[in-house]
């Protein structure tokens, strides 16, 4: 399926539109289910979109369900689409070797999950292809049960190849489990082997669980997740024993580099900022937290590990100038609450920090 959408050079209002499509019972994409889809957008303009769907609904994929290798999408705007299981917006049910999700220049607002809480992954998409690519979108509002309020990629799929997502906006995402077992990644839930964020931006992102705006996780122990340029703000989790307000990887080294913010987030248990974390077992104890360039981390709090608790012998680098101001104490009901264990860094029994670059640390 190709549709070439156009914005109106007057009205600047998208026009092609799918406006109240249902897909009922077990059926998948509220306004399309098909093989291979491609969306374009004869404006290149960013912001500008040529293709609308707006109150569309299924049990999978609330708009749009694809079951082929490829998905392309730009230049669309989903408004107030919601599904019954995964994917409120866009679903791509394929996992093959040469599978990819790509989304580019689209605006997600107000997009959910509406099931039981195992099934209700990614508020606006959720993809099981080998590769996500998300550019120069905005996801606002978004949320799911289980994890992945705005993004799921991989859920039930591990390893994954790569999830990138460049230029892009998170504005009050979640995920809203209530018990132990859901409520991950309250924008973005990841389990691909290496993840990049660039240039993006996490604002008032809510956990339940662990990761108030991303989790990522992974089962080989060796892979990566790159933080570069991106700013989390106001982002935390719920549980009383949660962890990272902003940031939870489990099995996965993490480096945070250039101009990279994280600010004002906040867990009740462990991280307030960042949180690393080994599987089940114990296993993959050699894993690295790499904080470099002029990465800032401001006026976190958690109970133990106001801005970072590394957990069994993870590894933290420090180099560049990273800075580290009024983390480890926050205020409640007009009284100021300091950190049990770790007011800035908690280092688990193992941990080690290798200093060589200029760190700054401050109250």
């Amino acid at each position: 399926v190709v549709i070439n959408g156009e914005c109106d050079p007057v009205t600047h209002e998208p026009m092609v539109k799918f406006i109240n499509c249902v897909a009922d019972g077990d059926k998948h994409g509220g306004a399309i289910r098909a093989n291979n889809l491609v969306i374009n957008n004869k404006s290149k303009t960013v912001g500008e979109y040529g293709t609308a769907f707006t109150n569309c609904t299924a049990k999978w994929g609330g708009a749009i369900s694809i079951n082929g290798n490829a998905v392309d999408i730009e230049g669309a705007v989903f408004q107030n689409c919601f599904s019954r299981a995964e994917a409120g917006a866009v679903y791509h049910d394929n996992d093959t070797s040469s599978s990819s999700t790509e989304i580019r220049n689209c605006d997600f607002e107000a997009c959910y999950t509406k099931s039981d809480a195992r099934y209700s992954y990614g508020g606006a998409l959720a993809t099981k292809a080998m590769t996500l690519t998300v550019e120069y979108c905005i996801f606002t509002d978004c949320y799911a049960l289980s994890s992945g309020g705005a993004i799921n990629h991989g859920a039930e799929k591990d390893n994954r190849n790569k999830t990138e997502i460049r230029n892009t906006t998170f504005v009050g995402c979640s995920t809203t489990g209530s018990n132990n077992s859901y409520g991950y990644g309250g924008s973005v839930y990841t389990q691909a082997k290496a993840v990049e964020i660039t240039d993006s931006d996490f604002t008032n992102s809510t956990a339940y669980n662990h990761g108030g705006a991303l989790y990522c996780q992974s089962s080989d122990g060796t892979s990566n997740t790159t933080i570069t340029d991106t700013t989390f703000e106001n982002c935390s989790v719920k549980r009383t024993d949660g962890r990272g307000g902003a940031i939870c990887a489990r099995n996965k080294a993490v480096t945070l580099a250039g101009s990279t913010s994280i600010k004002s987030s906040s867990a009740p248990g462990f991280s307030g900022a960042v949180h690393m974390d080994t599987d089940d077992n114990g296993n993959n104890k050699s894993l690295v937290l790499n904080i470099t360039g002029n990465t800032q981390i401001t006026g976190c709090y958690a109970n133990q590990g106001g801005a970072i608790y590394l957990k069994s012998s993870v590894t933290l680098n420090l180099t560049g100038s990273p800075e580290f101001t009024r983390n480890g104490y926050t205020t409640l009901n007009g009284a100021t609450v300091d950190a049990a264990q770790g007011a800035c860094i908690y280092l688990a029994e193992g941990g080690r920090i290798n200093l060589s670059g200029s760190p700054k640390f401050s109250r």
